[in-house]
């Protein structure tokens, strides 16, 4: 189907991928009466490696799970984010990095349990909500104000979702200035018309600083180039190929200041993940030890599990059942250096298939 990235193979699947996602929906994001995670564990065949699927009953509870393994002590400071659309969420990565803070998902309406459990637990200060009152409403917000009082909140938001990624993107500059810190001189761009490759590079993101401002398919808005020449930005990584960001991005940056702009991008979301893996590894050092894999059928695993990926500096990548060509790249090829794993969410979401495929010493 040629290079397109966040389309590519989903879209060939997509049938699957709405049934799926609608049904993680009702179960991942409903209420249940009795939720509890799990850190499952595994070693591989030769004993080198060890596996951990991190889940729950509940997408809010894996998110409590990743939060807890990322960050078992406290937090000054937590990134809140809606498990109601994807849209803000893909903006939090280099705010979060910027704070050395999980990205904590709630309900849209009212504070989730799981929410204000890991806020306590981690001892949270301050709060940045990336979105609006559409995102994350005032009731929540006044729910969080009610529940740990003295607790201060920021918010980041836009008028909409490249409106917020441009406002993340102006905080983590502020955060880093406050902090003495030198801001990135990278940026990242990615599609506003779906999660996977801006996930696929939130990693990355929450490591380096570098921001995600997001665009559509034509082009970047005026506000967001306006950002990016502002911000000085010299080089630019293009996650997605041209039928998720058409080669006029590429123009629009260049004629801001951008002077070094990469694109990485393969025929699907899969092997764009990889990609932008491989990118991270080469030109920011990250690693493939305590490297994450996500479900591309679904983003509120990834949103928390990057987090947790780019406090240790490691890749994420996306694998389902029957699409694992980014363990090919990643996992399988630089096995010899890795001595942990992480699975974000439970068998529905990351399948049995590929945690066993994992557990093997080479791919059959």
């Amino acid at each position: 189907m040629g290079d397109r990235s966040a389309f590519g193979r989903i879209g060939a699947v997509c049938g699957v991928a709405v049934v799926l996602i609608g049904a993680l929906i009702v179960v991942s994001l409903g209420s249940a009466s009795s939720a509890w995670a799990v850190d499952s564990t595994a070693k591989s065949e030769d004993g080198s490696i060890t596996l951990h699927r991190l889940w729950g009953d509940i997408a809010l509870d894996t998110m409590r799970e990743i939060s807890r393994q990322a960050f078992p002590g406290a937090s000054s400071n937590a990134v809140l984010v809606t498990s109601g659309g994807y849209w803000d969420a893909l903006s939090a990565s280099s705010l979060a990095g910027a704070l050395d803070a999980p990205v904590i998902m709630t309900d849209t309406d009212s504070l989730s349990p799981q929410a204000l459990s890991e806020i306590k637990r981690l001892k949270v200060g301050s709060v940045y909500i990336c979105g609006g009152t559409a995102a994350v409403s005032r009731a929540t917000e006044s729910q969080l104000k009610s529940a740990v009082p003295g607790i201060t909140i920021h918010r980041a938001s836009g008028p909409d979702a490249v409106g917020t990624s441009i406002d993340c993107a102006g905080k983590t500059r502020s955060v880093q200035k406050q902090k003495g810190e030198a801001a990135s001189d990278t940026c990242i761009i990615a599609t506003v018309d779906g999660y996977w490759d801006a996930l696929s590079a939130s990693p990355l993101s929450y490591a380096t600083g570098a921001p995600i401002f997001l665009s559509s398919e034509s082009g970047l808005s005026n506000e967001a180039l306006a950002a990016i020449g502002k911000g000085g930005y010299r080089k630019a990584l293009v996650c997605g190929g041209t039928a998720a960001l058409s080669d006029n991005v590429e123009v629009q940056l260049k004629k801001v200041g951008v002077t070094e702009v990469t694109r990485q991008a393969g025929e699907d979301a899969y092997v764009t993940s990889a990609r932008v893996a491989g990118f991270s590894m080469r030109n920011a050092n990250m690693m493939v030890d305590g490297m994450g894999v996500a479900t591309a059928h679904g983003y509120w695993d990834a949103v928390a599990g990057a987090a947790l990926c780019g406090s240790r500096n490691s890749v994420l990548v996306l694998a389902d059942d029957g699409y694992t060509d980014a363990l090919d790249t990643t996992f399988f090829s630089h096995r010899d250096l890795i001595g942990s794993v992480y699975v974000f969410g439970g068998s529905a979401a990351v399948g049995d298939s590929v945690w066993n495929l994992m557990k093997q010493d080479h791919k059959y």
